[in-house]
């Protein structure tokens, strides 16, 4: 679902493609590790990601046998609690614009940014396996602009629909881009 939101994002935004074609082809990458480092595609990775909505549902926690207080509010022990994804990930107050695919926000991002993102959940039931994926679609991201696999592509519709399950279920079975 993430690698496929940065294919469609790339295809519907050939600026922001070009601004990545130029950045990739600039940097003087030594290892894979390096990857990471270049700024407009972990940007491109992490607001791709942002959108995706992996997991859109509701993430459910229940309140310790202490109870809990937030913002004034009392919740007592055993409260069920819970946010979702495109909660936290499309908040105006931390991302103007939220439905607007601006990579170069993360260049400068704000520490509510990154404590707001949760696209692989959050805390002791997050993905074990979320610094691999990102790592990952960094290198796959790198690999695909190497190859200038988006010159020309636009995606087959204006937006992804998905179905609200614990794992995003996209409409139609697939991300179409064409050439």
């Amino acid at each position: 679902m993430n690698l496929g939101t940065i294919c469609f994002m790339l295809a519907k935004h050939p600026e922001a493609y070009e601004k990545l074609y130029i950045e990739v082809y600039s940097a003087a990458i030594q290892t894979t590790g390096d990857i990471q480092q270049l700024p407009y595609l972990s940007g491109v990775v992490r607001e791709s990601t942002r959108m995706s909505l992996t997991n859109p549902c509701r993430l459910p926690r229940e309140i310790t046998a202490k109870g809990w207080n937030f913002q004034g509010s009392y919740y007592p022990p055993r409260t069920t609690v819970s946010c979702s994804a495109y909660e936290m990930h499309f908040l105006h107050q931390i991302f103007p614009e939220p439905h607007a695919f601006r990579p170069e926000r993360w260049a400068a991002a704000s520490s509510d940014m990154h404590k707001v993102m949760m696209p692989f959940g959050l805390g002791t039931r997050q993905c074990i396996a979320r610094t691999m994926a990102m790592y990952q679609m960094h290198l796959a991201l790198y690999e695909l602009v190497r190859a200038d696999c988006f010159r020309g592509a636009r995606p087959a519709k204006q937006r992804i629909e998905i179905s609200e399950t614990f794992n995003a279920k996209v409409i139609g079975g697939a991300i179409d881009i064409v050439w």
